[in-house]
């Protein structure tokens, strides 16, 4: 079940990095939430024959994905300019923990995005 991430939960991030931080696990779930969807309705077109409204559903699913995966890449692009702007001010070892963390994070987008994209290309065949 989803539990809602809370500022104060992110206790070991910059705070100038709350926001975009926030903002990309907004997005990774919002993308992981959305790919579920587009699992769940094709078992549904499977039943139907790829045939009705759940075929143009899905599209929109599908599309719904790749906006938020590429909002979830802007998000992940802030994260990285504030990293490098603070390299020299902060702790150097935190900056290499960060910034990793960020991009596993924007990962999960972008396998979402690519499930949705799959199965795109298999509602056109």
């Amino acid at each position: 079940m989803y539990m809602p991430v809370e500022r104060r939960d992110l206790f070991n991030v910059p705070q100038d990095m709350h926001e975009p931080v926030m903002r990309l696990i907004d997005r990774c779930v919002a993308a992981t939430g959305r790919a579920n969807e587009i699992i769940k309705s094709i078992e549904k077109l499977i039943d139907s024959g790829f045939k009705g409204p759940e075929v143009e559903a899905t599209l929109q699913l599908i599309q719904e994905v790749v906006a938020i995966e590429t909002e979830a890449d802007v998000a992940g692009s802030e994260i990285t300019r504030v990293l490098f702007a603070q390299c020299r001010e902060k702790d150097p070892l935190a900056e290499v923990f960060l910034y990793p963390l960020a991009g596993w994070i924007d990962d999960l987008t972008d396998f979402s995005e690519k499930l949705a994209v799959r199965s795109q290309l298999l509602l056109a065949r």
